[in-house]
């Protein structure tokens, strides 16, 4: 006599435990913009330069204090000569202290972000204006971004829509940033030995992080 089969047992469900994936995501720096810093390089190369030319001077000091003035007993001429050695020391004391803080805390070059493109202290800007310390381009302001090459020099260059209005704003441009100008057609020239990264990179970021500014205005970005 045969049975019928016996049911099939039932289990309990189980769950096995998967590891979680996260999709990474890197963090926009839109937000905080696009910071360029100065190339080091050139500072620590600009400091040596300084550097050995505050010892040189400090030899001429030294000649003309122990030999040259020996003969000179007039008070009068010896107040003119300390004069004369101890203001060009202490203005070159400043510019290395200047150098050297520049070294170790840098201030941006260019900051870019969602509402234009600021620049440091710039050559191009007349040194006898007060108050000026640097300029602001809003991206409607901005006709075109690309690099320029002239011999062993190479340009970020910044071409303002109104190019007239800028210089205005800054109340002039140097007379070697108006020779520049007329090889670049920009009144804006950053050389690349400033900038902490190729002008090409700097040109990048920009194109990657503001495509949208870019567009919106109508601005031509060209890399070479």
């Amino acid at each position: 006599m045969q049975y019928p089969p016996p049911p099939p047992q039932q289990y309990p469900p189980t769950y096995s435990q998967q590891p979680q994936q996260y999709l990474y995501v890197p963090p926009s720096r839109k937000a905080e913009g696009l910071v360029i810093y100065p190339h080091r390089g050139t500072a620590i190369k600009r400091l040596i330069v300084m550097i050995v030319v505050f010892v040189v001077y400090i030899g001429v000091i030294i000649y003309q204090v122990y030999v040259k003035s020996a003969n000179v007993t007039d008070p009068t001429s010896m107040a003119v000569y300390s004069a004369i050695g101890t203001v060009p020391l202490l203005l070159m004391i400043l510019m290395i202290c200047l150098v050297v803080l520049g070294i170790f805390f840098p201030k941006p070059m260019m900051t870019i972000d969602q509402h234009g493109i600021s620049f440091a202290q710039l050559p191009s800007v007349r040194a006898e204006v007060p108050g000026v310390k640097g300029a602001f381009l809003a991206w409607y302001e901005i006709d075109m971004l690309y690099p320029y090459t002239h011999g062993a020099y190479r340009y970020l260059c910044i071409r303002p829509r109104d190019p007239n209005l800028y210089i205005a704003r800054v109340g002039g441009i140097s007379p070697l940033t108006q020779k520049v100008q007329g090889l670049t057609g920009s009144p804006i020239n950053i050389a690349q030995v400033y900038l902490g990264q190729p002008a090409n990179e700097v040109l990048r970021l920009i194109y990657t992080q503001y495509t949208q500014e870019i567009t919106q205005n109508n601005i031509t970005l060209r890399m070479q």
